[in-house]
């Protein structure tokens, strides 16, 4: 019997995160894959394990301990093993996502998008995104607005198993959405 396992994906703003606990609070009998990071701690992180220096994060990554890992905006960020038996919901970036497939082949993979053309999409991750970071750098803001174009091509080439469309309004139904899949792996 193969494990359950779900990757969410899709660029940052897109509401993944708040899609994610929505729907876990529906069905509960998944686990949520806690992600290992460098990155300083933010108040409202509670699924997050952090290393205090690179080479710490290293050692944890030669010990076997990621399903997979990368660098970002400066920073380590890996996924930690799902636990075997157990349903687990991946939130991660689409490269993670086709890592985590290559190494659990029956893995599926959902896409969050926001609606519209490249340009109101690109709109609408900035203003969410400054409405969650006030204080980023523009630099950053940038970087992560150019990745969003690669992350929507690079995952759409690779066939996500759902696209799930958040905008603004489509909260509930995003949400719901997300939650029936979920569901429908578990009975599959």
């Amino acid at each position: 019997m193969g494990m359950t396992v779900v990757c969410v994906s899709g660029p940052s703003g897109a509401g993944k995160g708040t899609l994610v606990k929505m729907a876990l609070n529906e069905v509960t009998e998944y686990d949520f894959g806690k992600s290992l990071t460098t990155r300083p701690p933010r108040d409202e992180d509670t699924m997050y394990e952090y290393a205090d220096s690179e080479e710490a994060f290293f050692a944890r990554v030669e010990a076997g301990e990621l399903i997979e890992w990368s660098p970002h905006f400066g920073n380590l960020y890996g996924k930690l093993l799902p636990t075997p038996g157990r349903p687990t919901l991946l939130e991660l970036d689409v490269d993670g996502a086709e890592s985590v497939k290559a190494k659990i082949p029956e893995a599926k993979k959902v896409l969050i998008t926001v609606p519209g053309s490249l340009e109101e999409q690109r709109a609408t991750l900035c203003r969410r995104i400054l409405e969650r970071e006030p204080d980023i750098a523009p630099a950053q803001l940038h970087t992560r607005l150019d990745r969003m174009q690669y992350e929507i091509e690079f995952a759409m080439s690779h066939r996500p198993d759902l696209i799930i469309t958040n905008g603004d309004g489509l909260l509930q139904e995003a949400a719901a959405e997300l939650a029936d899949f979920l569901r429908a792996q578990l009975a599959a």
